[in-house]
């Protein structure tokens, strides 16, 4: 499927990157009243503001006199600039190749700018302006197995849609980068449970000896990275429908089969058969873009890799940030079941996932006959 031609595989680079650096520092801490006041002279509009929560950043939902709403995005200032960059340039690059799909749209300032810094007297911020997009989260528990499949073909045209977008700022360092996997190590000593601690090692170690060896063979390119409960948008008059993906600041440039790791990841079968609701997302995808065998058998400990990044990251944020931050509240709420979800996926033998994924993609390629 894969066409050596117009493909890229991703290099591991020998250099160890800080990639604690943002996810330690503070965010902006910019008011509600300097935020209006901000768009009025930038934008020219009258609107009240709310603040959304944001791992890194600081982001406001924007509401303006008219109705019309938008999401205002102040960059930690630890973000590279040509980082902010890479995500504003990749909405416009989604938006020339695939105007369809349903991602936030840049909006440009009264001067024409995409994004702009300001200042305190403590650092530089940059600053861009989106789309507001309507519709509600979904629920990785309780959705549609139609929904599941949607998301999934909305994630393939969105890879399809990047394939071709290079940038110098897509090779940034990122803790969420599951490349970097091995990096969790250090994160270890913070998870209190030690038969998660346990499941996450083993999880890394398979990683090192497996996996990590097999990356340079991957096709690559720049890929979401994120496509979490929080991310997607269920359209709010169809359950079946997905509204959008959001949240493009976990990108970079990876393996392909990262992405759909990272997604499969949130479709957790708590009882039952637990590759059930992964199975209908990968349907979803691979209706659009098929996957090689290499990547298909590579999936499922892809899929335990981010959840064992989820599990050691979000331990080392409560014991670092403490429990004043507003992330860590939201993100224990929404990620209560990484580890229980691992603890599932361990008790299933490796050769029995790889042949359902198998099946899976097979089955959905020769029934739409699409290619990768």
């Amino acid at each position: 499927m894969l066409d050596d031609q117009e493909s890229d595989v991703f290099m591991i680079e020998n250099a160890n990157p800080d990639l604690f650096e943002v996810m330690t520092s503070e965010p902006p801490d910019f008011s509600d009243e300097y935020v209006i006041c901000l768009l009025r002279e930038r934008f020219g509009f009258t609107a009240t503001v709310k603040t959304l929560i944001s791992e890194r950043d600081q982001n406001f939902l924007v509401t303006c006199d008219d109705g019309n709403q938008y999401v205002l995005k102040i960059a930690n200032p630890e973000e590279d600039t040509s980082v902010t960059r890479f995500q504003i340039e990749a909405l416009l690059h989604i938006e020339k190749k695939n105007a369809a799909l349903k991602v936030p749209r840049i909006i440009r300032s009264l001067q024409g700018e995409t994004g702009f810094e300001i200042a305190d007297e403590k650092a530089t911020y940059y600053v861009r302006m989106v789309s507001y997009l309507r519709g509600h989260l979904f629920d990785g528990f309780h959705c549609s197995s139609a929904f599941r499949y949607n998301l999934g073909r909305e994630l393939a045209a969105l890879g399809k849609a990047l394939k071709d977008f290079v940038h110098p700022g897509s090779h940034h360092s990122l803790i969420w980068d599951m490349t970097h996997a091995l990096e969790l190590r250090d994160l270890l000593r913070h998870i209190d449970d030690p038969v998660a601690r346990g499941e996450v090692a083993s999880t890394l170690d398979i990683f090192e000896a497996e996996i990590q060896p097999l990356l340079p063979q991957l096709r690559a390119q720049v890929i979401h990275n994120d496509l979490n409960p929080g991310n997607a948008l269920v359209d709010d008059e169809d359950a079946d429908r997905v509204s959008g993906i959001i949240d493009f600041g976990d990108m970079i440039y990876g393996p392909l089969i990262v992405d759909v790791a990272v997604g499969a990841a949130y479709h957790r079968s708590l009882q039952g058969d637990p590759l059930e609701h992964v199975a209908q997302f990968l349907a979803g995808y691979c209706s659009v873009t098929g996957l090689e065998r290499q990547e298909i058998d590579l999936l499922f400990d892809l899929i335990k890799t981010r959840l064992s990044t989820t599990v050691a990251i979000l331990h080392w944020r409560a014991s670092h940030k403490g429990p004043d931050d507003p992330y860590l509240d939201s993100a224990l709420q929404g990620e209560s079941t990484s580890a229980v979800y691992l603890h599932r996926l361990m008790e299933v033998p490796r050769s029995a996932a790889r042949d359902i994924f198998r099946q899976v993609v097979a089955s959905t390629v020769e029934r739409d006959g699409v290619d990768s």
